[in-house]
């Protein structure tokens, strides 16, 4: 078992504070509007993100440059479905792009 205060126990809390939320939020899911779904998988991305920028052999800039885009423009549309799927594409096609980019480079 981790000490509490290592790096590495510190690691393994906010991991489990993860699993917390989004054991949690399935469970919401069955009662919330549908919409809310991709809303808690968003936080979920957030939190991964929040918690990676605290360990720096975790860093990545690709991700940290997505955090703020998950709040200035993908919720900022959440109450019109169109322009949240649009946003949820977009963001999607970021991912996807970035994806691509990172699996052709390790083939080489």
């Amino acid at each position: 078992m981790e000490e509490c205060g290592t790096e590495e126990g510190e690691t393994n809390a906010a991991l489990f504070d993860l699993a917390v939320y989004l054991v949690a939020s399935a469970r919401d899911c069955m009662e919330e509007p549908l919409v809310y779904g991709p809303l808690r998988m968003l936080v979920g991305v957030d939190r991964i993100i929040t918690d990676m920028k605290q360990e720096a052999s975790l860093r990545d800039e690709f991700l940290i440059g997505k955090q703020e885009g998950i709040w200035n423009e993908v919720l900022a549309v959440m109450n019109d479905r169109e322009a949240f799927a649009k946003a949820l594409d977009d963001m999607l096609a970021d991912f996807a792009d970035e994806l691509k980019s990172r699996t052709l480079t390790k083939k080489k």
